[in-house]
């Protein structure tokens, strides 16, 4: 399993925001306890590669230029010139994909309070709807069951069909 994710984060640090969007996927799907942080890591623009060899980092700004970090095992690798690393760039539609993937890694806590933030962070997310309709099929708590429900009312708000729209406001 972990090698699945391993092979996923190297798709990070292709140019094609297709490959890397596939990559983020696949990191989401991995089941990988470091997955979370990863995707976090990319929305926030803290993911780069090392150029030498397209190492996945976390990368802080320093007096040196970056302060490394190994994605895969948390290892400090010490400080380089920004020359050294590149960001991983991604676009639009990526952060959507990585806001939609975030919030249904954190949907399926069982902390009921880690939900409902998972739940706000989707709210108006046009592509969360069918997440948000499978966490309610199964969700028990009240306040996030409210929650959803209000969620899954303004995606739809964004639906291509007439239909599924009006139904949003009437609900």
């Amino acid at each position: 399993q972990s090698g699945s994710f391993e092979d996923a984060l190297s798709g990070l640090s292709e140019s094609s925001f297709g490959a890397k969007a596939e990559a983020v996927d696949a990191i989401a799907a991995s089941g990988d306890e470091r997955a979370l942080a990863v995707l976090k890591g990319l929305l926030s623009g803290d993911i780069y590669y090392r150029k030498a060899d397209n190492r996945i980092v976390f990368a802080e700004r320093s007096s040196a230029g970056y302060r490394i970090r190994d994605v895969l095992d948390g290892a400090e690798l010490g400080e380089v010139g920004g020359r050294e690393v590149k960001k991983v760039g991604i676009n639009n539609s990526m952060r959507g994909q990585l806001r939609s993937a975030i919030a249904g890694l954190t949907l399926g806590s069982r902390n009921a309070d880690v939900r409902l933030n998972a739940v706000r962070e989707m709210m108006g997310a046009p592509d969360s709807a069918d997440a948000l309709r499978g966490r309610l099929a199964v969700e028990e708590d009240a306040g996030v069951r409210s929650a959803l429900e209000l969620a899954i009312a303004l995606a739809n708000l964004a639906a291509e069909e007439p239909g599924v729209r009006l139904a949003a406001v009437t609900s």
